[in-house]
């Protein structure tokens, strides 16, 4: 059974008792019962999340090597005060009592690979045969130990965080590994919330400004048949293209020869005006579940993100007229973890600054293989397009704007409404700063429209016990103004 934590319990004591000053860093702490964590080993066919060590590995188990890999999962959407979000950081400590030696780098390098999940899991049914998945955005390496019982302390899982704030509903925690997976004899061992010694279990540090957050405007752009641009263009020119709904980025042998594909993609911007200050824009492609190229190679299909300079028409690009790209903002995207793998919350904030400032010149994005030799060595990924059946799976791209310039600072005004309570679980409030007639709309993180409605007094009740746990946007529209807040539904 998952032990209790006792910092975490007096961490919201101390939250409730003490006023919160702007200027106050407040550090929430979650461990034992607040994480949940679990070992999964591919000759382990039954679920083990009660072992008191979590092993990342590479080794031989009754004479059959077997990898293993660590997974933790802590709620931070749940956890987290309505502050500003500042920083987080994980904690792993050596297990000096496991049955398995300790860090090892027999076989080679043993460094290790973290990744976040974004698929639900439990420690009392997850195994190797029903991992959840994962995506590759924000990886973070971790450097191979000093010694074979060093302790991995403050793993800096920042911009991993604000992820799984911004998008709770993929925030599952996360995925540690061995960076190489080939290295036979190479471990990392840690003691799990299992273990005997309380000091050694896993934790997860947040920290937040005694701040609300900022109140920003998120724009959610997805591409259609109707809207934006996406095209798949292949180097030789007699591979036939895959059905529509694919985008596949890679090197591959077909029955016509090898060839090489890119993707280029372009979203319809033309909303964003020009005082908009853009804070992050964030890319999402998800992989295509039907594919006929049965999903990502995995290991060696790292990417190259580079910014379009000229227009092009999805009709009329081929590899003889590809429009040229830049490396100015270019972007690494690590290889896939697992053959399934979305890729979320790829920051494209340069990308999209330079378009929205200069769309004469920016022209969207082009995806294609860091290596594109065709050496024998199959490599792609593959996502769903525009023209996939299923609109949550297409490329989905949000930006989030606070809106300054051009506005007098005398006029500048606070909230216009509120909501409460959240997390919400059967009726959200919302409440005016003025009784008026204005139309609210819910969307989900995804940008999909849910419901909407009319506010004809200052308060107004909405029910929202059929929405599904997780986050949402609420929009306010007020004699042609909209505001944006998001709440939480539990």
């Amino acid at each position: 059974m998952k032990k209790i934590s006792l910092l975490f319990s007096l961490g919201i004591v101390l939250l409730l008792s003490v006023q919160i000053h702007a200027q106050d860093t407040i550090t929430i702490v979650l461990t034992g019962e607040d994480l949940q964590d679990a070992y999964i080993n591919n000759v382990i066919p039954e679920p083990y999340g009660l072992a008191p060590s979590l092993i990342c590995a590479n080794w031989t188990y009754y004479g059959q090597p077997g990898i293993g890999r660590i997974l933790i999962n802590y709620d931070l959407a749940n956890n987290s005060p309505n502050l500003t979000f500042l920083s987080a950081s994980i904690h792993l400590f050596h297990n000096p009592t496991s049955g398995h030696i300790g860090h090892a780098n027999w076989g080679g390098d043993n460094s290790g690979q973290m990744v976040r999940v974004t698929e639900d899991w439990t420690y009392e049914e997850v195994s190797w045969f029903n991992q959840p998945g994962t995506t590759n955005t924000n990886a973070i390496i971790l450097p191979a130990p000093e010694t074979d019982s060093s302790d991995f302390l403050d793993i800096d899982i920042t911009e991993m965080a604000r992820n799984m704030l911004r998008n709770p509903d993929r925030a599952f925690g996360v995925m540690l590994k061995l960076a190489n997976e080939d290295n036979l004899y190479t471990s990392l061992v840690f003691a799990s919330s299992e273990h005997e010694n309380s000091d050694l279990w896993p934790r997860v540090e947040m920290k937040f400004l005694g701040l609300p957050p900022a109140q920003d405007s998120v724009h959610s752009y997805r591409n259609s048949s109707l809207s934006g641009q996406e095209a798949c263009v292949y180097e030789n020119p007699v591979v036939a293209m895959e059905d529509p709904g694919t985008l596949s980025t890679g090197v591959q042998e077909f029955e016509e020869g090898w060839s090489a594909s890119r993707t280029y993609i372009k979203f319809d911007l033309s909303d964003l005006k020009a005082n908009d200050s853009i804070i992050r824009a964030e890319l999402s492609l998800f992989h295509h579940p039907d594919a006929a190229s049965e999903g990502h190679t995995m290991g060696n299909n790292a990417m190259l993100f580079q910014p379009i300079l000229s227009d092009w028409d999805k009709n009329s690009i081929a590899w003889n007229n590809l429009p040229p790209t830049s490396e100015q903002h270019q972007l690494e995207i690590p290889p896939a973890i697992q053959s399934d793998d979305d890729y979320l919350n790829i920051d494209v904030t340069e990308m999209v600054k330079e378009m929205v400032k200069n769309p004469d010149a920016w022209h969207g994005i082009m995806m294609r293989m860091a290596n594109e030799e065709t050496n024998g060595d199959e490599r792609k990924a593959v996502f769903a397009s525009a023209y996939h059946s299923d609109p949550d799976v297409r490329p989905h791209l949000e930006i989030i704007t606070t809106r300054t310039a051009s506005i007098p600072s005398e006029n500048i005004e606070g909230p216009q409404f509120g909501l409460y309570p959240s997390p919400a679980e059967q009726t959200l409030h919302i409440k005016q700063a003025f009784d008026r007639s204005a139309l609210y709309s819910i969307y989900d993180v995804k940008g999909s429209c849910l419901t909407k409605g009319n506010c004809e007094t200052q308060i107004t009740a909405v029910d929202v016990s059929q929405l599904p746990k997780g986050m949402y946007i609420i929009r306010l529209t007020t004699d042609g103004k909209v505001e944006s807040q998001k709440f939480m539904k539990k």
